[in-house]
């Protein structure tokens, strides 16, 4: 299958790697991050938040957004020798289509890196796969998981494992690799289990992809590192249509008129005027 290379994708890809220049990723190091987003100076307002281990990329819905990460993982491979990688999703049905991308650019990535991603997808695979394949390997390899599979005590991967020496459970040896966290859509991971499950993988990078991103303080759009907003992914013809919330209360409304507005290809953004 052939895949289109995508000049705005590999600037994404780019701007991480820029990110995380000097970092060291063994030792937990990701201080060098903060100037390294200063020079970026990516055009949307956000903080640099030097206490986060986190770098923020923001992609409208439907430019590529797992592509671009499982590029971004075999480029932290390649340029940093980071092997460990888990990718956390929000639903099932969303895990499952990264599943089938992964598979789909499989010979593609092959072709550029001469090297395959394993992947263990948990919980179906188990946890003997996350000892063999991921906490006992040395090999490229990325858990793909969503929250619910770890976010309550209850769950067989925060249970007691004797079988991982000086560990307590499966997940504590997962954190113990400092794998990379690649959160996708951040804003529907919820919860203070799910924040709890999280916060035991502290000593990781965490990079989250989102056309959305939470609104309170804690978790909010932080060390941006690259941005392609709606407004940007339309005006650059990435997608057909976008989805505008209205600003206006109920009395308002009434005095709104959308006028000139033509379906198709044709469209014109500067044709829809709001009239008072």
């Amino acid at each position: 299958m052939l895949f289109e290379k995508l000049e705005y994708q590999r600037q994404c890809v780019d701007n991480i790697v820029k990110a995380l220049a000097g970092c060291d990723f063994a030792g937990c190091d990701f201080s060098p991050m903060v100037e390294n987003l200063k020079e970026l100076e990516v055009p949307f307002p956000s903080e640099i938040n030097p206490r986060k281990n986190q770098i923020d990329v923001l992609m409208e819905t439907g430019t590529g957004k797992t592509f671009t990460y499982l590029k971004t993982i075999f480029e932290l491979h390649r340029l940093f020798g980071q092997n460990k990688f888990i990718i956390v999703l929000p639903r099932v049905a969303i895990k499952l289509g990264v599943i089938q991308n992964i598979r789909l650019t499989k010979e593609y990535f092959y072709n550029e890196y001469q090297r395959h991603l394993d992947f263990i997808n948990y919980p179906k695979d188990g946890l003997d796969c996350i000892h063999n394949d991921f906490i006992n390997s040395s090999r490229l390899s990325v858990i793909i998981t969503t929250n619910s599979a770890f976010n309550s005590k209850d769950r067989r991967i925060n249970k007691q494992d004797e079988n991982l020496l000086g560990m307590r459970s499966t997940w504590e040896g997962i954190a113990n690799k400092k794998p990379v966290v690649i959160i996708d859509e951040p804003h529907l991971l919820k919860g203070s289990e799910t924040k709890r499950g999280l916060a035991k993988l502290d000593k990781s990078l965490f990079i989250r992809f989102g056309a959305t991103f939470p609104t309170d303080s804690e978790n909010s759009i932080a060390n941006l590192a690259y941005a392609l907003d709606s407004k940007a992914a339309f005006d650059n013809r990435l997608v057909k249509k976008i989805g505008v919330s209205t600003v206006f209360d109920a009395n308002e409304m009434s005095n709104i008129e959308v006028k000139n507005i033509v379906r198709g290809d044709s469209f014109d953004p500067s044709s829809a005027k709001v009239m008072s």
